[in-house]
């Protein structure tokens, strides 16, 4: 795989609470960090002060491998020889006289908030004591590190905190003197404040805090962040506060970069965010109107086949009556010419000899009537043809008008069902792009604006 395929590949699995360099590191040795390019790095970082005995150091291996052959958890309901162990050589290194170990530094936070008020319970039995933090202080990401973090960036979007925390301003002794009550159980600080920048405290503030603690009863708890596993810093900290006989919390600081980006990213997705809605709503407003050409076309459909129909029914009706009429003049003639037919017989009976002149009369003008009949039936006939091509005319006429008007329908549907089409793809484009930004959203942290785009979009 590549080194964009493993960052893709990352982006789509892991949830987004970091902003990562563009690099893939695959291994390290001393110093050194070697990403999946082959490319070498100088590590200043360690981990974030984690990683301090450098890449692939034979001993911390060695040590490492041994112990997974042994043993490698067993949960806090047993005594296990590593974990005793180690807390006598910290406490040796430390002067200090328990050790509590966590897998983090905001575990380590939670550890002494819970401690200050245990300490305050047990004194009185009251549950309402509270703790005074510094200002401008960062102590992790869970719900009481950030409850006792100075800074609103961080805790904002959390709230509401644990209770019951007040923040002094950091070096000034007489802000932490004002804030002080018979309910005061603990305070906390960083002897170097390194949120923003680097800001060390001053020896007088730390004597101070150190002498109001003693006075009143209150627990100190003192933050050595990556400073104190060194050992020149670890010494000159003990010089300056003298405040070692408080537990030291030993903590993993976490650096956060480019909120400003940040920030742009979050602008740029809702600016986006509002202009997909508004497309949604246009989009929205077209399947309507397509909704109501589909139904006037439905409308039309249907009255074009009524005519049809009637149209239809109407050339059969006119057939019918033409077959009638023509039946009825054909029954019309052979009546007549059977009352001709016995007339003659009448007179051929007759034998009216002395009459001759008359029957010749008679049968001249019967001649004479049947050549007329004949000419009458011709020019019926001739009138009845031509009915029968104009009727036959007006019924390709009426067949190229329906074959005209089904074409014109055939072609509007087509046009609706290329809409359709067309608008079902936008509305997949929208919701992918919805999605897409929901999931930025949770990855940045950005529930508010998750929660208002589900409820939109409800």
């Amino acid at each position: 795989m590549t080194t964009k395929e493993y960052i893709n590949e990352a982006e789509e699995s892991l949830l987004h609470t970091y902003n990562r360099y563009q690099i893939v590191l695959e291994k390290g040795d001393g110093v050194y960090l070697y990403d999946t390019d082959g490319k070498k790095y100088l590590d200043f970082a360690s981990g974030i002060a984690v990683f301090a005995f450098g890449y692939n150091n034979k001993e911390y291996n060695d040590g490492l491998k041994s112990q997974i052959d042994k043993l490698i958890h067993t949960s806090n309901l047993f005594y296990n020889v590593p974990a005793s162990t180690a807390a006598c050589r910290l406490k040796k290194l430390s002067g200090m006289d328990r050790v509590f170990f966590t897998n983090s530094g905001t575990e380590a936070i939670e550890g002494a908030v819970k401690t200050v008020r245990k300490y305050g319970f047990n004194k009185d039995g009251r549950n309402d004591h509270e703790i005074i933090a510094m200002k401008n202080s960062f102590h992790g990401r869970s719900m009481g590190s950030l409850s006792v973090t100075g800074n609103a960036h961080y805790q904002d979007p959390f709230k509401p905190l644990i209770g019951g925390v007040k923040f002094a301003e950091f070096n000034n002794l007489e802000s932490v003197k004002e804030l002080i009550t018979d309910r005061t159980c603990g305070i906390i600080l960083e002897p170097v404040q390194g949120e923003g920048g680097v800001f060390p405290g001053d020896e007088e503030f730390i004597k101070g805090i150190r002498k109001l603690c003693d006075e009143n009863d209150i627990l100190l708890h003192e933050l050595q962040l990556q400073l104190a596993q060194m050992k020149n810093e670890r010494k000159e900290a003990q010089k300056n506060a003298q405040l070692l006989d408080n537990r030291i919390n030993i903590l993993k600081r976490e650096e956060e970069k480019n909120w400003k980006k940040i920030e742009n990213k979050k602008k740029k997705a809702n600016e986006k965010l509002i202009y997909l809605k508004n497309l949604g709503e246009h989009i929205k407003q077209r399947e309507k109107i397509e909704e109501k050409r589909k139904e006037e076309l439905e409308t039309k459909k249907q009255i074009n086949k009524k005519m049809k129909e009637e149209i239809k029914n109407e050339t059969e009706l006119k057939k019918k009556e033409k077959q009638k009429k023509i039946i009825e003049e054909a029954q019309l003639l052979k009546k007549q010419r059977k009352d001709n037919e016995d007339l003659i017989a009448y007179l051929n009976n007759e034998n009216c000899i002395n009459n001759q002149s008359k029957c010749a009369i008679i049968k001249s003008q019967h001649s004479i009537g049947k050549e007329k009949k004949k000419l009458l039936e011709r020019e019926r006939k001739a009138k009845l043809r031509e009915k029968l091509e104009k009727q036959l005319l007006e019924e390709y006429r009426l067949k190229e008008e329906a074959d005209e008007i089904q074409k014109k329908r055939e072609k509007e549907e087509e046009e609706i069902l290329k809409r359709l089409q067309t608008t079902t793809q936008i509305d997949k484009n929208i919701s992918e792009e919805i999605e897409k930004i929901n999931l930025n959203n949770v990855m940045n942290g950005d529930f508010d604006n998750l929660s208002n785009n589900i409820n939109n979009n409800m």
